[in-house]
């Protein structure tokens, strides 16, 4: 990713919207749903109920590109404006890539979902659990890699963004996300999943 690596920006997660079943670890960088998570949890209106959470960061004009790693499979990476409804959807697990202000990936055994207002694409391509995003918040797109020997795009969405983005996400039980950081290096051990 030498192109986009000029680009890279280093993400935290932010506390104040964790759903009470995501624990985050490690300075903000990697989130983990389990049951103890919700031990000491503090009720904000901010929290998302859905197993979501937002990073602190946004952005908007420029390119941005962020990768993270995670445990398996059924995760949902994204961004959105920050007006993310904080409820759920009633049928629905998460609410990323449902209405017109949030765009999401939903990462599958053996497929990905495209979402956005509602509408879904699949794309029949392995697991990855190194992925890279790409925003290019000028040229309305935003764009999703799977990370390995070579690079695969995994999807692109082609829209006017009108608000700064926040990259968003949603863990099933058991999952992690790490969010990888480019400028120091990772102790060793510390990002065994």
């Amino acid at each position: 990713m030498s192109l986009l690596f000029p680009d890279h920006r280093n993400l935290t997660f932010d506390p104040n919207t964790a759903n009470k079943y995501l624990e985050l670890l490690w300075g903000q960088r990697r989130a983990k749903h389990g049951p103890s998570a919700a031990v000491g949890w503090q009720e904000r209106s901010c929290r998302f109920e859905p197993w979501q959470v937002l990073c602190v960061q946004s952005y908007g004009q420029g390119r941005h590109y962020w990768e993270v790693t995670i445990s398996s499979h059924s995760v949902v990476l994204g961004v959105t404006y920050g007006e993310i409804p904080r409820h759920k959807v009633r049928g629905c697990k998460f609410n990323i890539g449902l209405d017109g202000g949030s765009w999401g990936l939903q990462v599958r055994e053996d497929s990905y979902l495209a979402r956005h207002k509602g509408q879904e694409e699949k794309i029949q391509l392995r697991l990855y659990t190194e992925l890279g995003i790409c925003l290019d918040y000028d040229h309305g797109l935003l764009s999703f890699y799977g990370l390995g020997e070579r690079v695969q795009l995994i999807h692109s969405f082609h829209a006017v963004f009108t608000e700064p983005l926040f990259p968003v996400f949603w863990l099933c039980e058991g999952r992690t996300v790490t969010l990888c950081h480019r400028d120091c290096g990772e102790p060793e051990g510390e990002l065994g999943l």
